[in-house]
């Protein structure tokens, strides 16, 4: 109400200079005038509420002058119409209340499915915006419409201001400034029962590992956890994801992540994986025209400013021996978690594995080779269940930190009971995202320091002092 009262009257001068008086205008002029001034107060509380709606969900409608035209109407005068008129009989005459109440549902039904939200650039998506940006935006703004026409400078200066503020809403400053970033930062991000990674290299390089998370039809961590999270980080853009293996809590939040983030490169396993979901995910990305890869064994599937995140060969990989054989157990949970990418961070003498969801079986085979492995970091197999982290694994990973993404409402399975115990008695700390939070860690490439928290505001520091 504050936006339509403060901004309208200026858009209607804007349009309509002069013609503030229609009483002796014509039926077309002021039908023309109506219609202006109705798009006006859309348009005035559109901008008058967009920073508050980027900052709560992302998004404002581009549409919604238009749309307000056709479905206010419908919904003000016949629905809500009907809707007045059958509350009188409803105590009674209930079946003529019923009646009433049916023809004005004609009216939200006819809203509910319109087109509009169908449109391209229906809606536009964008970080969430500083409280600083927010306060800057509505000062530059009523200073620009209520400032006297006389003063120019004023106007010019608070018109520069608020231009400014919509490319900084459009291009954030983490956007800018990435470039000129030294150290690497890691988030594992707490999505509950799932898995999603964040890795920032120095440079402005940004890759996802794995996106996923419980499945609901009321939740999805991409759209629920993920997004907002890059989002509210400033992220624009992601270049790339790697999926490590066709589960759904490892994917089932990457459709919307390539939706919103336009990723270049979409790193898979090589599996057909075991469900429609994952298969839609594939051929959603090549309509979008991204470049789908299996990579090599020890192959570099990103770089920048000295880091890199490489896959580790996988013995029992999708992308090894015959590939019908490997398909053949597709269906297969222990097969599926086995064939996944094992996946290396490095920058300097720092490293970090992320091994999906591999088995005892998978890792007495990577054993073989302990210098691809050692890392200080590992996010735990199979979300520290007692199917994984064997003893040879272990030793052979020697990290000083592992770290659990899983959800609360399976503690006992995930991680294993005993898991923190071996974990000790090879040095390790244990850490899982149902009682921290995200977990970041940031690097220079030698010394490490790891907080937790929401992933923005950290709550604490992580020691590895034992």
């Amino acid at each position: 109400m504050a936006s339509i009262a403060a901004i309208s009257p200026f858009l209607v001068r804007l349009v309509l200079p002069g013609q503030e008086d229609a009483d002796n205008k014509s039926i077309v002029i002021r039908l023309k005038n109506w219609l202006f001034a109705a798009v006006g107060v859309s348009v005035a509380a559109t901008v008058g509420t967009a920073p508050l709606l980027l900052f709560s969900f992302n998004r404002i409608s581009l549409i919604g002058p238009a749309a307000n035209l056709v479905l206010e109407p419908l919904i003000c005068f016949w629905s809500l119409g009907f809707g007045f008129l059958a509350c009188p009989f409803v105590f009674l005459y209930p079946a003529l209340a019923s009646f009433l109440l049916k023809i004005g549902g004609v009216g939200l039904f006819i809203a509910n499915k319109s087109l509009f939200d169908g449109f391209p650039w229906a809606n536009l998506w964008l970080p969430t915006p500083s409280p600083w940006l927010i306060a800057l935006y509505y000062v530059s703004l009523l200073v620009l419409i209520h400032a006297d026409r006389d003063r120019k400078v004023i106007r010019r200066v608070a018109g520069g201001c608020f231009a400014a503020v919509l490319f900084f809403f459009w291009m954030p400053p983490a956007e800018i400034v990435k470039g000129f970033i030294h150290d690497s930062r890691i988030t594992v991000i707490d999505v509950g029962q799932g898995s999603a990674n964040l890795l920032e290299l120095p440079g402005g390089k940004r890759v996802m590992i794995d996106c996923g998370g419980a499945a609901s039809p009321r939740f999805n961590a991409g759209v629920q956890v993920v997004g907002p999270f890059l989002w509210r980080k400033g992220i624009r853009r992601i270049d790339a994801i790697i999926i490590t293996h066709p589960d759904s809590d490892h994917y089932n939040g990457v459709p919307f992540i390539l939706e919103h983030f336009h990723p270049e490169t979409l790193w898979i396993n090589g599996s057909a994986g075991h469900d429609r979901g994952y298969a839609e995910l594939l051929d959603r990305a090549k309509k979008m025209r991204i470049d789908v890869k299996v990579p090599a064994g020890n192959e570099v599937l990103v770089q920048g400013g000295g880091a890199e995140v490489s896959a580790v060969e996988n013995p029992l990989g999708a992308n090894n021996g015959d590939r019908e054989q490997s398909d053949s157990g597709r269906n297969d949970p222990v097969a599926t978690n086995d064939a996944g990418l094992v996946l290396k961070f490095s920058q300097g003498q720092f490293s970090a594995l992320f091994p999906g969801d591999i088995t005892k079986r998978a890792e007495a085979l990577l054993v073989s080779r302990p210098e691809l492995l050692r890392s200080k970091i590992l996010l735990a197999p199979h979300h520290g269940s007692s199917t994984s982290s064997s003893e040879v694994f272990l030793e052979a990973v020697h990290p000083e930190l592992v770290i659990v993404s899983a959800g609360a409402s399976f503690d006992r399975i995930f991680p294993a009971p005993d898991l923190a115990e071996r974990l000790a008695a090879h040095g390790a700390k244990m850490v899982t995202t149902a009682q921290t939070g995200c977990v970041l860690i940031i690097t220079d490439g030698s010394a490490c320091t790891l907080a937790s928290g929401n992933g923005i505001s950290l709550e604490r520091k992580i020691s590895l002092d034992q």
